[in-house]
C-alpha cells in the first residue's frame, strides 16, 4: 500500500487511534507486513523501556493498554503472514 507511513501507523495503533483488522491487512504486500511488524516491535520496546513509578496507577494503566494494543496487532500480523505464507 503506497503512501503509508508505518511509523505513524504503529504509534496510532498503540495510542488506540487506529485499529488493525484482517480487512485492513488484506491490501498489504509482504514488504508492508514486515515493515509494520518492525515498527510495532520498535514502539513496543520503547514502551517497555519507559520507567513509570509504581504509585502512578493511571500511567501504568495507560502503558499496559498500549502494550496490549501492540500485542494484539502483532498477533494479527503474524496470523496474516502465516495465512499468506510470508516469512517475517
Amino acid at each position: 500500500m503506497g503512501g503509508l507511513n508505518f511509523k505513524v501507523m504503529a504509534k496510532d495503533i498503540s495510542e488506540g487511534y487506529r485499529l488493525l483488522n484482517p480487512h485492513i491487512l488484506k491490501g498489504f504486500t509482504p514488504n508492508d507486513y514486515k515493515t509494520l511488524h518492525h515498527e510495532l516491535t520498535r514502539v513496543e520496546q520503547k514502551q517497555r523501556s519507559e520507567q513509570i513509578p509504581l504509585g502512578d496507577i493511571d500511567a501504568l494503566k495507560t502503558r499496559n493498554m498500549k502494550l496490549q494494543r501492540i500485542s494484539n496487532a502483532l498477533f494479527m500480523i503474524r496470523a496474516g503472514c502465516k495465512k499468506q505464507r510470508i516469512v517475517l
